[in-house]
Parts: C-alpha cells; structure tokens; sequence
C-alpha cells in the first residue's frame, strides 16, 4: 500500500505525533509512506523519516495557495498514491488534499481522520459531508464516541463513519528514566503538557497554582508545550504569584521523561477530544486531574483513574491537586488504575484498525 498522509504541519502535536508513529507501524508492516505537510515548520520530519516515511516539501507557499492542489495531484501521480489520509480536519489542507486526489487521475481512497473536539462548531461536520457528496471523501475516521456523536448531530451522516481510538505504547512510557528537570530539592513535580491554545485553558491552570502556592511551597509546575515558553505567558505566571514556582519549558521531545519525573499531571482543558497527553499519562502511571468534559467519559472514572474537577475552576482544580499531592497511598493507586485503564488503548490496536479501514476503502475502489 502507499499512502499519502497530508498534515497542517510537522510541529509537535497530539495528532501529528499521532501521525508518526502511525506511519511508523505501517511501513514496518510493508506499507510505503508520504507525508506532506501543508505549511513549512516543525521538528517531527525526523521522526517520520526514522519511521521509515518520505517527507515531501510543503504543498503550500502561502495561507491559501491556489497551486497546492495542483502539487498534492503531483504528489500522488509522480508516487503513484493508493490512498491518501488528511491529519485532521484542516481549513485549507482538506481541500488541498482532496482537490488533489480528485485531479489526480488516480483516484486514491481518500480518508479524513479527526483530531478536534466539534460541539460549538457544525461547519466542519457539513464541509465534510459536502466533501462526501461530491465524491471526494470516502471514509472519516473519528477517535471517541463523544466526537462522532458531535459530528453527526450536526449533520454528517454515520455511515462511512470508522472510529479508531488514540493509541499509546505502553512499554515506552512506563519504562522510561526520568528527565533532569530544575526543580528545587523536596518539590513535589506538577506536570501539564498541552500547546497554548484557548481550549487548554492554562489561565486556570495557573490560577489554581497560584491558590496552592499562597498556602504551601512544597510542590513545582512544569508546563511543556508549544507556546509555553514565551514571554505572555512567563508574565501571566507572574501575576498568579508564581515567580520561581514554575518551569515554562516549551516545546519538548523528551515528553516521556518529563511524565517520568512527574508526581501529579494536570490538564485544565475546556474542550477536548480524546486527549493524547492524558493517555500518555496515564501510561506512564501518573496520578492525574483533568476537567470534566464528555471526552474523558469512555476511558477516564473520577476516583477510579484519577480526579475530575468542573471546568474553569481554579479553586476545585487546587484542592484536586492539593489531594494527591497530600496522599501518596492515593497517587500510586489512581497511577496504577489509570495504567491498567490505557493499556487497553494499545498502538498496535489503533495501527490494526487504520491497516483494515484503509485494505476496505481500496478493495471498494477497485470493485467500482
């Protein structure tokens, strides 16, 4: 099989990584692998290129390039592409990818797999049955019940509709060493990973921290992701009282160590889709506090896995983290019931259900 996977960029994030170690998995099962990001920019083309993928130059030279079709049909003619796969739901990449695989003259299987959380927003469920009516779409790949149950009460239609859960490696992460990370001797590590983006919240985040660190300094927070780094967000920490409290750490590809060094892990988030990094967590048996979101509903029982708390609520975040960081009998037994629980979201699982949609929509391609 060679397949195209089309991405927004190779920046580190839940879908794209995702992306490479799905892309990793099929070439060793003797798949052959494009991948082509729409913009320039990142650090995952090496992780792909390990894995085995070739990564193409960006389809695009600007915001909406009228040409990046005309290369994505390139792409698939000069490769000869099979079937072509679009990481998430994206503005402009979709119809690149797709008007390419439509032009193409090679008419690939052409599949969208769903990333983003979509209640407050119904466009993309109708664009994506557009995409469907015209032909240019066969199949749509979701990772919850939550988020398809989204996409259809908005209007696309449930057949075509596959659902293929995020998966983790189990062994990578509940084996690995943790990160020396700066943090002053006798501080217990609070750890949230997430890009900056509004849905993450890390406003509240950073409230409920600094409602902890008004009472006690024996704890530290780590925030790692894309934007985490920057100066908006060293000065929103600032004013929470967290001067010399927090690590702002930025973009990082040593998440697993930093999981391993961790006492508790938070996400603040207000909307969520089938969060990657809380699965990771709870690989890596992290005590854990999320919001409670419908997201969490199919892998994540507050008292059982790990604590929820109402969304923007700094204070019931703080007394959740303040909890575990309290009782360490409860943080070994909510890590180690959170690992039992994401075993059972295995890579290999989530490589097995893309390798028989992807064998299906092609058998159906060529009987046409």
């Amino acid at each position: 099989m060679r397949l195209m996977m089309v991405t927004s960029d190779l920046r580190i994030g839940g879908a794209e990584v995702l992306a490479a170690r799905l892309a990793r998995a099929l070439v060793a099962r003797g798949a052959e692998i494009v991948v082509a990001p729409v913009r320039r920019g990142g650090v995952l083309a090496e992780q792909f290129a390990a894995g085995g993928a070739c990564v193409a130059p960006p389809l695009s030279r600007w915001r909406f390039d009228p040409l990046a079709p005309r290369r994505a049909a390139g792409l698939i003619r000069d490769r000869r592409i099979e079937a072509v796969l679009v990481v998430n739901t994206l503005r402009n990449g979709l119809p690149f990818a797709l008007g390419g695989a439509a032009w193409s003259g090679l008419d690939p299987a052409t599949l969208c797999w769903c990333h983003s959380h979509y209640r407050s927003d119904t466009r993309v469920a109708r664009r994506l049955e557009r995409y469907r009516r015209w032909g240019w779409l066969d199949a749509v790949v979701c990772i919850s019940r939550n988020q398809r149950r989204e996409l259809t009460d908005a209007g696309l239609r449930r057949r075509g509709v596959a659902l293929i859960r995020n998966g983790v490696e189990l062994a990578r992460f509940s084996t690995a060493m943790p990160a020396a990370l700066d943090v002053p001797p006798g501080r217990k590590l609070v750890v949230q990973v997430a890009n900056v983006a509004p849905p993450k919240d890390h406003a509240t985040l950073l409230a409920a921290a600094g409602a902890l660190a008004a009472r006690r300094d024996d704890f530290h927070l780590a925030l790692v992701g894309r934007g985490t780094d920057s100066p908006a967000l060293a000065r929103a920490a600032d004013r929470a009282g967290l001067a010399g409290r927090v690590s702002l750490l930025g973009e990082r590809d040593n998440v697993l160590g930093i999981l391993a060094a961790a006492d508790v892990f938070a996400l603040a988030s207000r909307a969520e889709a089938f969060p990657l990094s809380v699965l990771e967590a709870m690989a890596a048996r992290r005590a854990v506090v999320v919001t409670d979101l419908p997201a969490y509903d199919e892998f994540f029982e507050h008292g059982r896995e790990g604590l929820k708390t109402p969304p923007a609520d700094p204070q019931a975040l703080a007394g959740a983290i303040e909890r575990l960081l309290d009782d360490e009998s409860l943080r070994a037994a909510l890590g180690q019931a959170a690992q039992r629980r994401a075993a059972r979201y295995a890579e290999s699982r989530m490589t097995d259900g893309f390798e028989r949609l992807l064998a299906a929509a092609l058998r159906r391609k060529r009987r046409r």
